[in-house]
């Protein structure tokens, strides 16, 4: 078995060993060769795993598939610094931290756009501007739903949480 293999830990799986072990060998002679560094990034492969790690309940559970954990520690040139990041965020740290990383990208604009006018809100001592800051805080709330196609998580729809 060659060190790659090992490695790898592909040792079964022979033509999927000698691919990554020649990516690794081009990418190793690319700057030689005057091949751009972000021509290495897949954007299957990088929409794929952000496809992955957009399911909640694969995430918290710990049950993405195999290549998506093996192969961006493996070939990280093939998935772009954003992906990485997320991959490190969701699994690195836990459960936990995973739920709240997972809740943070689906309704982190609403809660910091909630307490933007709440904060706004309590200074105020205006009776008009009380009234439109409190109707926009009514519709801040209103707009963010409980849906099953999110998997529970609170969603919103106002046009600041795009």
């Amino acid at each position: 078995m060659r060190a790659f293999e090992r490695r790898v830990g592909c040792g079964d799986h022979p033509a999927v060993s000698d691919a990554l072990e020649l990516m690794h060998l081009l990418k190793a002679q690319g700057p030689s060769l005057g091949i751009d560094p972000s021509l290495w990034v897949s954007s299957k492969l990088d929409r794929k795993l952000r496809y992955q790690l957009e399911d909640p309940l694969s995430v918290v559970s710990g049950t993405l598939p195999r290549w998506a954990m093996v192969l961006p520690r493996l070939c990280p040139f093939l998935f772009n610094l954003k992906t990485r990041k997320m991959l490190l965020k969701y699994t690195a740290f836990g459960p936990s931290f995973a739920v709240h990383w997972t809740q943070e990208s689906k309704v982190g604009s609403f809660l910091r756009r909630r307490a933007t006018v709440q904060t706004e809100l309590n200074s105020q001592n205006d009776p008009r501007k009380i009234q439109e800051l409190s109707q926009e805080l009514s519709n801040i709330e209103e707009t963010t739903t409980w849906s099953s196609r999110t998997s529970g998580w609170a969603r919103c729809r106002a046009p600041w949480c795009a």
